[in-house]
């Protein structure tokens, strides 16, 4: 019994991690490789973007994300992402 209440205790702690994860960070897939960025607020919006194939538009329709990427100082990577700036 008790190695059954351990497993669950386990599998209860693994999964709070992983939506606190979730939570905090961006997962951005882009031409270069996947990069990680903390988030501006506690939120599953945007958690995980393949930028890739994206247009400017694409970013726009994104605010959470762009922001988080401005307050990072992505500056490359908003670069790739339509192939012009987004910085102001």
């Amino acid at each position: 019994m008790t190695r059954v209440v351990n497993f669950l205790a386990w599998v209860l702690v693994s999964a709070n991690a992983v939506f606190l994860a979730a939570l905090s960070y961006h997962v951005v897939r882009s031409g270069d490789g996947v990069h990680f960025y903390n988030k501006t607020c506690l939120t599953l919006v945007d958690t995980y973007s393949d930028t890739r194939r994206w247009a400017p538009e694409q970013l726009e329709a994104h605010p959470v994300l762009l922001s988080s990427l401005e307050a990072a100082k992505a500056e490359a990577l908003l670069r790739d992402i339509g192939g012009r700036p987004h910085l102001k």
